[in-house]
Parts: structure tokens; C-alpha cells; sequence
């Protein structure tokens, strides 16, 4: 199947329900993002009133909100005139499923800090 109709409103649903998810969890990692900073810079602090080799170069991936993206396709859809919305295999995989190219690289830098929040 190369594309399937579904109605606007049921997709406007969809896809504003993936969104509160998506900002919901990216909250979630910049909160635990923060913690991880903080708790870095602290060991730094430490070292340093110790005489200890301090570290002053961070690796954490930092988390990514793509929440533009929902934006854009909602509002698209908004302003969409028909109420009968043809969507393509990637559409569906993007604004259905939730799975958009991103997604990996999303998972990546934000899980890490979504563990146990």
C-alpha cells in the first residue's frame, strides 16, 4: 500500500497526543541532563579544592526537542482544507507511529537521562 486517507481530526489527535508525549519525556531528559551537569561540575569543584587532576570537558549527549516538528504538522493540518487527509508510508510512520527520522538520534541523547524518572 503506497499511501492510505485517514480523517483529519482522528490524525490532528494522533499527532497532539505524540507531541505531549515527545515534550513530556524531552522535560523529563533536560531535568536529568541538568542533575548529570551538576553533579560533574560538583566532582570538578571537588577536585580542584583537593589537588586532584580536574576535569573540565563534559561528554554528555545533550537532549534534543523536536517539538517544531509536531508543531509544523499540526498547524499544516489546521490549515488543511479537506477533511479526508492522504498520507503517504512515511507520513504514517511519522505522524502515526510516532517514528520520525530523527527518532533514533532523539532516543540517543535523551533515554540516557529518561532511566528511572
Amino acid at each position: 500500500m503506497e499511501s492510505v486517507k485517514v480523517g483529519k481530526s482522528r490524525l490532528l489527535a494522533k499527532l497532539r497526543e505524540n507531541r505531549k508525549n515527545h515534550l513530556a519525556n524531552f522535560i523529563k531528559a533536560q531535568a536529568g541532563y541538568r542533575e548529570e551537569v551538576i553533579k560533574q561540575l560538583d566532582k570538578a569543584l571537588q577536585d580542584a579544592r583537593d589537588g586532584k587532576k580536574i576535569t573540565t570537558t563534559f561528554r554528555l549527549p545533550v537532549p534534543q526537542d523536536q517539538t517544531s516538528d509536531y508543531d509544523t504538522a499540526i498547524e499544516m493540518l489546521e490549515w488543511a482544507t479537506e477533511e479526508v487527509i492522504t498520507l503517504s508510508h512515511q507520513d504514517v510512520r511519522q505522524y502515526i507511529f510516532d517514528d520520525w527520522q530523527w527518532s533514533r538520534n532523539w532516543a540517543t541523547s535523551n533515554s540516557v537521562y529518561l532511566v528511572n524518572k
